[in-house]
């Protein structure tokens, strides 16, 4: 197998205008918790989902997806119920 890695050279054209604080994943920490941040990233990893069950018993479903942003650094994103069974997954 082989693969081929490309630079985005559109990356300017799919930022959005009105955001204009864009971080990278590694300055996450010196935000306050809960802090609305914007990060551009892609997704590196989604995990399978698995089905668990809460306190009250009710079962629910979960997936770990990992995003990695330009520089390499990579943050997990857990993904509840129906987030876990999104088209093109």
């Amino acid at each position: 197998m082989s693969s081929t890695i490309n630079p985005l050279t559109f990356i300017e054209s799919i930022i959005p205008t009105k955001v204009s604080h864009i971080k990278s994943i590694d300055s996450m920490v010196y935000y306050p918790k809960n802090s609305l941040i914007y990060v551009i990233g892609i997704f590196y990893l989604i995990s399978v989902a698995s089905n668990l069950h809460k306190k009250n018993r009710i079962e629910t479903k979960k997936c770990i997806a990992i995003i990695m942003d330009i520089l390499g650094f990579t943050i997990d994103v857990t993904l509840w119920d129906e987030h876990c069974e999104i088209e093109g997954k």
